[in-house]
């Protein structure tokens, strides 16, 4: 998980209005989360930083390769869930992040990987629309390749 935009907008909190602030940090989730590496409580402790430092929410992905971060019946703690909720109750706004391929960076130009990656983002994007879409702090996708 990156904290280094969190601490870094908490520090400038106290900054004059003309001076430069971040207006998002990302999380990003790890394997380790599905296994307990991140409960309730440690995310609030994240979560409560992000919103002293007035920080509008990025989760990174919901997807890392074959690894899915949204639990399909209770199997591990949904973090996407505590994230949102969280942000609803404390009116901040988060995006949720779609799909990040490691083959991204060898195959961005490829047609076919394009095609096959859209069409496994636009299916994701739709379990998160169903899933997540009636929270109020939920603005939408995150689509994470960079170029």
């Amino acid at each position: 998980m990156i904290f280094a935009p969190c601490l870094a907008a908490a520090l400038l909190d106290g900054a004059a209005p003309d001076q430069p602030r971040l207006g998002g940090g990302l999380i990003q989730y790890w394997t380790e989360f599905k296994t307990g590496g991140m409960d309730a409580a440690k995310w609030r402790n994240v979560l409560d930083a992000m919103r002293k430092a007035k920080l509008r929410i990025i989760v990174q992905r919901t997807v890392e390769d074959d690894v899915s971060f949204v639990p399909e019946r209770g199997e591990f703690l949904d973090s996407t869930e505590i994230v949102l909720r969280y942000s609803e109750m404390h009116d901040m706004e988060a995006c949720v992040g779609l799909k990040d391929d490691s083959l991204w960076n060898d195959l961005w130009w490829n047609e076919l990987f394009l095609a096959e990656l859209a069409s496994e983002n636009s299916s994701l994007a739709r379990v998160i629309q169903h899933r997540y879409g009636r929270n109020r702090a939920f603005r939408g996708w995150y689509i994470p390749q960079e170029m």
